[in-house]
């Protein structure tokens, strides 16, 4: 399995886009830097992600010859979980990947 990172106190920079039935991207920055991701089965969490919001996440750096091949780079990022900044633990764990 692809190793797991986690962000605390990230601010959402941008609402949720929807893609597909389930899936959405969304940008995240930290200390003036930015990091769009895709949450593949997240659609019904996008409330959970208002631009300017705080959150905590997990997600993963994988390679991408999708992106590559539409000159995009060669790595993304996917959103694992989510959660709003201090709040409860995550609740994504090294069994649900």
């Amino acid at each position: 399995p692809a190793p797991l990172f986690v962000a605390n106190g990230v601010e959402v920079a941008s609402s949720p886009t929807l893609f597909g039935d389930k899936n959405l991207r969304v940008s995240v920055m930290q200390d003036g830097r930015f990091l769009t991701m895709k949450g593949w089965g997240f659609a019904e969490r996008a409330g959970e992600l208002p631009r300017g919001r705080r959150v905590d996440i997990v997600f993963e750096v994988n390679h991408d010859p999708y992106a590559q091949a539409r000159g995009w780079g060669t790595w993304s990022t996917t959103l694992k979980d989510v959660r709003e900044a201090g709040s409860a633990a995550l609740a994504y764990s090294a069994r649900n990947v």
